[in-house]
């Protein structure tokens, strides 16, 4: 009798952001027609010094969608992963399993009057 032994490491790391959507997000459909949405997260880790995360935000979460829009400041719970591009450059993304919507959106234009 063979016995054959496969370890395998599986490493998930549970990552909590506080941030501000850097656009809004966008929508995408995979070649299986599944839809996903994505957008940046800065986050101020100092006076001097963001972190943007590069977010996922499934399906599921798609009744979100409408208010994740520029400027929104989130609380977002999720799993995370980092890699370096061609330039050097780290880049944090985040695959999103909880959100919460804080707050309301910053904006310089000033709301807009309804007509009488």
């Amino acid at each position: 009798n063979t016995i054959i032994t496969i370890k395998t490491k599986i490493t998930m790391q549970k990552t909590t952001i506080i941030g501000r959507l850097g656009q809004d997000a966008e929508a995408v459909t995979t070649k299986d027609n599944k839809t996903f949405y994505k957008a940046s997260v800065a986050v101020n880790l100092s006076k001097d010094n963001t972190r943007w995360y590069n977010v996922i935000f499934p399906e599921r979460m798609k009744g979100l969608a409408p208010y994740l829009v520029k400027g929104q400041q989130v609380y977002i719970e999720g799993t995370d992963s980092l890699y370096t591009n061609k330039e050097g450059v780290a880049l944090f993304n985040l695959s999103a399993n909880v959100v919460q919507l804080i707050g309301k959106v910053e904006s310089q234009e000033q709301p807009k009057q309804q007509a009488k």
